[in-house]
């Protein structure tokens, strides 16, 4: 009997337990349906039902959470004016989904502008170089305390 109900929900994810409020996998088929009919009330159960472990796995590839936020949402904005592209008969609406999220990730890693970002300098380092104080009007700085603020940078970047 336990495993007739476990292929019983093999048919979608997240799996759902009706004491916490979650559609059960029979549910599951409406609620994307409704979705894909644009039903506002069905995006926000799948946005809740999805989003942490989409979040996730954005997070997972671009390696920051502020980052893997904006990634997710805009993932679901992208799959709510997509939503007539899901096939239900080609995997399920999670795998559609992840998929969408993981080419996402993946394009803002390819970026020019993330590429860029991860090559500038932290404004913090800009900081604690400018309260350097120079011994003399003529620029002596102490070289140790330097060489501390510049020991982050790339190699190649380090030279003044």
């Amino acid at each position: 009997m336990f495993n007739e109900q476990k292929q019983m929900y093999r048919s979608d994810r997240p799996l759902s337990r009706s004491h916490q409020g979650k559609p059960n996998p029979m549910n599951m088929d409406r609620l994307v349906a409704n979705f894909q009919d644009r039903d506002i009330a069905a995006f926000e159960k799948l946005y809740e039902l999805y989003s942490p472990n989409i979040r996730g796995t954005i997070r997972a590839i671009v390696g920051n959470d502020e980052d893997a936020q904006e990634i997710c949402q805009d993932v679901f904005v992208k799959v709510w004016h997509r939503a007539d592209r899901y096939d239900a008969s080609k995997g399920r609406f999670f795998t559609w989904l992840l998929n969408i999220a993981r080419n996402a990730a993946i394009d803002r890693l390819r970026s020019k502008d993330f590429k860029n970002s991860k090559k500038n300098v932290s404004m913090s380092i800009c900081r604690d170089i400018h309260s350097i104080r120079s011994n003399d009007h003529l620029g002596n700085f102490d070289i140790p305390v330097i060489d501390r603020l510049l020991e982050p940078l790339n190699p190649d970047r380090r030279k003044i």
